[in-house]
Parts: structure tokens; sequence; C-alpha cells
């Protein structure tokens, strides 16, 4: 793509013209100090330095910056900036704990020789789209897997086919764990939760954060994008097939326990409460 100035220094960058900056910075020059929060550009996660203007990286395309000088927060300084820098913690996954347990029926746990466990949640904007979930339930029906189904608000309007069990609420942290492969719409805990558990996914973007999530997922090779409205039937069994067939889950699998190893709920609520005690100790001062 060419040369970006960043933090005061030319860099050469090699990615495709339409690639956001966000990605540009913590992928090819691995800047990670700018995070990726809603995808949208309303969280401000992502936000950079664009000739002294703060801008949304994950919204701004790289291409067309050309010599205009991009700050990051690597490339700040002074007692505020430090103060920022430094009050960064890296939390890989925050995945609550308080989902009830589930005794799943036979007809999950006595699958035959060859069929996976697969979990289907479109979230509760996604399920609410009865015409969407039949034609999920209906495709899904003509494989040799079993699937659990987040049904959602609209429950009662449709049925699931014999391979199927679900409801319209689900303890989800206690059922990822024990699935092969997750079909999902792509929103922030969904995938979020996918990685802490170590499962490859195939993801139907509808909104929102989950248009990135989705690409994100397909280009690092941790699942597959498919067209929420548009794929054939045969992209999504074949999906299904190609994730389960290779190396990809005992991958996710050594990712996932490196995740959980890092303990992110402790790591977040010892922050928590160190923000608490220093703002404690200054009101007693």
């Amino acid at each position: 793509m060419g040369t970006l100035r960043i933090n005061g220094a030319a860099r050469t960058v090699d990615a495709d013209c339409d690639v956001p900056l966000l990605w540009v910075l913590r992928d090819e020059l691995g800047l990670t100090g700018t995070k990726y929060g809603c995808g949208i550009a309303q969280c401000g996660a992502c936000t950079v330095h664009v000739d002294g203007r703060a801008a949304r990286s994950c919204v701004t395309p790289a291409a067309g910056l050309g010599d205009r000088e991009i700050v990051t927060i690597e490339g700040v300084s002074g007692n505020v900036a430090q103060a920022v820098q430094g009050a960064w913690r890296r939390l890989d996954s925050s995945v609550r704990l308080t989902d009830a347990d589930v005794e799943l029926p036979s007809l999950l746990t006595d699958r035959p020789a060859g069929s996976a466990l697969v979990y289907l949640s479109l979230g509760s904007l996604g399920s609410a789209d009865v015409a969407l979930m039949k034609r999920l339930v209906g495709v899904l029906a003509d494989t040799p897997h079993r699937f659990i189904v987040s049904k959602g608000p609209q429950h009662a309007d449709y049925e699931l086919p014999p391979n199927m069990w679900g409801a319209e609420f689900l303890p989800q942290t206690k059922l990822i764990p024990l699935v092969d492969l997750v079909i999902t719409h792509g929103g922030n805990n969904t995938t979020t939760e996918a990685f802490h558990f170590g499962k490859p996914m195939i993801v139907l973007p509808l909104f929102w954060d989950q248009y990135d999530n989705a690409q994100r997922v397909d280009e690092t090779g941790f699942g597959v994008r498919l067209p929420t409205y548009a794929f054939e039937d045969a992209d999504l069994r074949g999906a299904i097939d190609r994730l389960l067939d290779g190396d990809l889950p005992r991958r996710m699998a050594e990712i996932g326990a490196e995740i959980r190893a890092k303990d992110g709920v402790a790591r977040a609520a010892e922050a928590i409460e160190a923000v608490g005690a220093g703002v404690g100790a200054a009101a007693r001062r």
C-alpha cells in the first residue's frame, strides 16, 4: 500500500487499500495499544490522532493517509500520557461464571459415530428473525450432526427438527465448552466466549460489531464468515465439515486453554479493586 508516518517515523505497510488503519497498526506494525471495541466508531477504544485531531481508526481506511501524521498511544509522552499508558490492563477474556448448570438430553449425549455437537445462537435480535431461524434449522436438519439451538424471543413460532434441542434462553457459557463448533452472529460476547473455550466458528453477521468480528475470524483462519441471507445450503453444511475435519479444533483448544489460564475475570476484579482502594486512600488524605 505504501508508507505511513506513524509516531514520527515513516513505516512501510503492505495491507490492502480498504483495510482500516486499526488493523494495519495492530497486525502489521505491532502497535497494539490501539484497541478494537465496537467497530462502529462509538466506544473510542481505537482512537488515534491524525494531524493532531482524534480519529477512530476502526473506520478510517489506511489508504489515502499518505504523509499525514498519525500518533498512537505508544507515541505520546508526558505525565498524562504515562498515566494513561500505565492504566491499561490486558484481559484476553472476561467470561461470566454465573450461568446455571444444564443437563443435556440423550439426543445430544448419545450421538452416532461421526456426529458433532454444534451450538447455534444469533443473539436476542438475530433469533427474532423467524424466517432466518427457520431456514437455518431447515438446512442443518439435513446433516448427521446434533444441534443446541438458542431459539430466542420468538421460540414458539418455529419447531426444531429431530436432530436439535433448544429453548428460548440457554446458559451459553455452560454449553459452549460442551460443543465442537459454534454458529453465531458474531457479537462480542459470543465471539469472546468461543475463543475462551476454544471453539471454531461459523459467523453470520447482522449488524454493528458483528461484521468486523466475522471478517477477523475468517481472515485469521479461526472460522468461516458466510453471507447471512445469501449463503447456499451447501456452503453452510460444507463449512461445518471443513472446520471440524482439519487441524483447527486442536489449535482452538490450545488457544482456549491458554486464554483461560490467564484468568481474565480475576485480573479484572483485582484491577477494579486497586482503583477503588486508590480512590479511598485519596479521599482519606
